[in-house]
């Protein structure tokens, strides 16, 4: 893993019903496309997720936009946490683009933020310029629910960064097989984790957030009606050859339903790839370019 220049800034925008969200603006040196590339997290994750990958897509010349969805990173915790849900945080981002003028965007979804971009579509299909799916489909394997449920919402106190790279690695080790080393993990942890005041250090989220899951846990949705939103927009599928939570059955039946979907599988990754990997990065450099090929150029006034 390596940690890529931090060249953003920071700012929070209000949601309506009053919560501050925090997200980063990764400006290129050149805006040659008016339409932004928004980054979507996953369930547990932040803004810091894309701190790798945000300033190599800006370098094509695109205002990338990452954002903490409500109860992670710096942005606000709910007071009601039932509405910890993808609809709440895809209504997020669409209001996220309208108080930021923005009438077109690219969406790269991680895990949960594919679902939410999949709803995003459902939503407001005229919105959305390209998905980037990243280990995540319609169908969820069990297995990776099972999982993930397995360590949402027991929030940990750390007391050195080196047992967060520890906890992190015991959680996503067998992700990440040939990535094993210190500083891997040591970075992993600082994106998802955060130190506190008092030295102690914890998981960059509100534990609540896995209660409405947890209580839908015995009837795992399926999203193939969003899913089917997409047809008709430019739409890559990136897998973890080792993935638990997206299946290669499942990639197969959403070429079936989306002909025109592009897919393209991770060696040696797990969920979630990165979306740095040599063969990602290859892959999303080619799809990108091809909505390049079809896309007006210009730049909007969107701040």
């Amino acid at each position: 893993m390596v940690t890529a220049p931090t060249t953003y800034t920071e700012d929070i925008f209000k949601t309506r019903d009053g919560l501050a969200l925090e997200y980063r603006l990764y400006e290129p040196r050149d805006v040659v496309f008016s339409a932004p590339i928004l980054c979507l997290h996953g369930l547990t994750r932040n803004v810091r997720d894309f701190e790798e990958l945000a300033p190599i897509l800006a370098e094509r010349g695109r205002r990338v936009y990452s954002i903490s969805q409500r109860g992670r990173g710096g942005s606000d915790y709910e007071t009601d946490p039932s509405r910890y849900l993808p609809s709440t945080y895809s209504d997020d981002v669409i209001e996220f683009l309208d108080t930021h003028q923005i009438e077109k965007a690219i969406l790269v979804g991680s895990s949960m933020g594919g679902i939410m971009s999949m709803q995003i579509a459902h939503k407001s299909k005229q919105r959305v310029l390209g998905v980037i799916l990243n280990d995540v489909g319609p169908v969820l394997s069990p297995e990776g629910i099972a999982r993930i449920m397995g360590y949402v919402g027991r929030q940990s106190v750390m007391t050195s960064w080196d047992e967060a790279a520890t906890a992190c690695h015991a959680v996503n080790g067998d992700a990440f097989p040939e990535n094993r080393g210190k500083d891997f993990w040591l970075t992993f942890a600082k994106r998802i984790c955060h130190q506190q005041p008092d030295g102690a250090i914890v998981f960059s989220y509100d534990k609540n957030i896995a209660l409405p899951t947890q209580s839908e846990h015995a009837d795992i949705p399926a999203y193939w009606e969003e899913f089917k939103s997409l047809i008709g927009i430019p739409v890559l599928s990136v897998r973890g050859a080792l993935s638990d939570l997206l299946s290669e059955q499942t990639v197969q039946d959403m070429k079936k339903v989306n002909p025109s979907m592009q897919a393209v599988t991770v060696p040696n990754v797990g969920h979630v790839p990165f979306l740095t990997e040599p063969k990602a990065l290859e892959k999303i450099g080619a799809f990108l370019a091809e909505i390049e090929q079809v896309e007006d150029k210009g730049v909007s006034s969107e701040v």
